[in-house]
């Protein structure tokens, strides 16, 4: 793209020197088509999503291969590499990108990524597929990273990206930056099911607790699919993850995950495990609220309250005070 940029510019430079006009659409030739390219606009861009990197990346075009009805023509060789054709990588921004990790699988033209967090795989995001496909079948485990973009039942495994490089000297474990790496490798989807029946050794079918619409639920149109009663899931792991444990220090510098009331996030090697543990199922805590002087400490237990005393404060005949500041007093 950048050879393409330097080249548009030192034809621009080279053409004006010489004395030739430049021909762009809305000059004088309102009536032209520019070769079927009316709806058009000029500066025509995409973002598309590079199944290598994962990332977004901006690719601007022009118009359709001249043909002199609007004005002079660059020579052929100039045209052909001001005119490369776009990559048909999937574009950015589509309804996929809203969607959660479930929703994703059961959604044709949509696949899931993952973030490879060292033995297990954190779900990333819901991209959509390559513009030529998708396709189903054949397999995944084999597949390249444009080859697995075009299938909608596969799902790409990228590397997970660390500040500098990995673990400081005094940290316990790497503190992830959340950025997203290469793609590592490419998997087959989660098997659809109705039950445990429909599922492997070692493996359940989730469909009771997700609740997904089947497969062609909205389009059937033929009554053989009942859309308010069916329940569809996917095939997940028969054992119970490890929440990890409601209390211990936490080392990795990311956000704390949004748990639910009466719910607090599981810890576990200095990190959340992204499990909201209720407060009734945690461990014995290592001090009482009440011994608490901290306030830091203090709002961060689920289980605790910090408690205040204002400073210059104002109240009007409602009770209601306006504070200067305020003085923790108090964990309870």
């Amino acid at each position: 793209m950048m050879r393409s940029i330097a080249l548009l510019s030192l034809l621009s430079s080279s053409l004006l020197t010489a004395g030739c006009d430049l021909y762009f659409p809305g000059d004088d030739d309102d009536d032209c088509d520019y070769g079927g390219a009316a709806d058009r606009e000029p500066g025509f861009e995409e973002y598309l999503r590079n199944p290598e990197s994962g990332q977004c990346e901006w690719f601007g075009g022009g118009y359709p291969p001249c043909d002199g009805t609007c004005g002079p023509c660059l020579d052929s060789a100039e045209n052909d590499a001001l005119e490369a054709p776009l990559p048909t990588w999937a574009v950015c921004s589509l309804y996929c990108e809203a969607l959660d990790e479930m929703t994703c699988w059961a959604t044709s033209g949509c696949r899931a990524a993952y973030v490879d967090e060292g033995g297990s795989n954190s779900f990333w995001e819901c991209w959509g597929t390559d513009q030529t496909g998708p396709i189903q079948g054949g397999g995944c485990d084999a597949l390249d990273a444009y080859a697995c973009s075009l299938h909608d039942d596969c799902v790409a495994v990228h590397s997970l990206v660390l500040c500098d490089g990995g673990a400081e000297a005094d940290q316990a474990v790497p503190e992830p930056c959340g950025g997203l790496g290469w793609f590592e490798y490419c998997a087959d989807e989660p098997v659809g099911c109705y039950g445990d029946a429909e599922c492997g050794e070692g493996q359940r079918c989730n469909a009771g607790e997700v609740c997904l619409p089947p497969p062609g639920c909205e389009d059937s149109g033929n009554g053989l699919i009942d859309c308010d009663s069916a329940c569809y899931g996917y095939c997940v792991p028969d054992e119970v993850p490890d929440p990890g444990t409601c209390y211990g220090e936490v080392l990795c510098d990311i956000l704390t995950p949004p748990c639910p009331t009466g719910t607090t996030p599981g810890i576990r090697d200095g990190c959340y495990t992204g499990y909201c543990i209720p407060l009734s199922e945690c461990e014995d805590p290592p001090v009482a609220c009440s011994a608490i002087t901290d306030e830091n400490t203090c709002v961060d237990r689920a289980d605790c309250a910090p408690f205040y005393e204002g400073i210059d404060c104002v109240c009007d005949e409602f009770g209601t005070c306006e504070c200067a500041d305020w003085l923790f007093v108090s964990c309870r």
